[in-house]
């Protein structure tokens, strides 16, 4: 099945900004998302579109300098099937 992955729903809290990507499997192709600025405590889910269309995809999260620290309490991947195999 290949899937196209629309957007992520996370609630995250710590220092620093996320950087957000979907990589497919063996990271052969890659979408950056649009970066996340954590704060301390928050009530909120933040939203992040993407256009990733792979059998598989890996959501790759980490902070963008030293010394900064998320936890993540929640994560949502939006995705839904398009085709049962690749074209061919």
């Amino acid at each position: 099945m290949i899937h196209h992955y629309t957007a992520i729903k996370i609630r995250a809290q710590g220092t620093g900004n996320l950087k957000l990507k979907f990589q497919s499997l063996s990271e052969v192709y890659e979408q950056d998302l649009v970066p996340l600025s954590l704060e301390a405590s928050t009530n909120r889910q933040a939203t992040r579109l993407s256009n990733f269309n792979q059998e598989r995809a890996t959501l790759k999260i980490e902070t963008t300098e030293i010394n900064e620290y998320f936890e993540i309490k929640k994560i949502i991947i939006f995705f839904k099937p398009v085709a049962t195999d690749y074209p061919g």
